[in-house]
């Protein structure tokens, strides 16, 4: 992990096969709930050769995260 600012911000990176970085910022939405963004981007050969088929794929995690983020918070905290 490279970045960790407790609920605010969290991010890391992989290098392999190709060189990805990923964060998420979490902010305060006003109304007692909040926004979460997220961002990746990709490096190396792997992505510039299968972005269509790495894209949706992407797209498709991201969002379950993001679900799966927003049932656990709203769970309470963790036992």
């Amino acid at each position: 992990m490279i970045v960790f600012e407790p609920s605010h911000e969290v991010g890391w990176d992989a290098r392999g096969v190709l060189r990805a970085y990923h964060g998420w910022i979490i902010e305060p939405d006003g109304r007692g709930g909040c926004r979460v963004i997220t961002e990746e981007c990709q490096n190396g050969l792997v992505p510039q050769l299968a972005w269509w088929y790495l894209r949706p794929m992407l797209e498709r995690g991201h969002q379950n995260w993001v679900e799966s983020l927003k049932r656990v918070a709203e769970g309470g905290e963790p036992s």
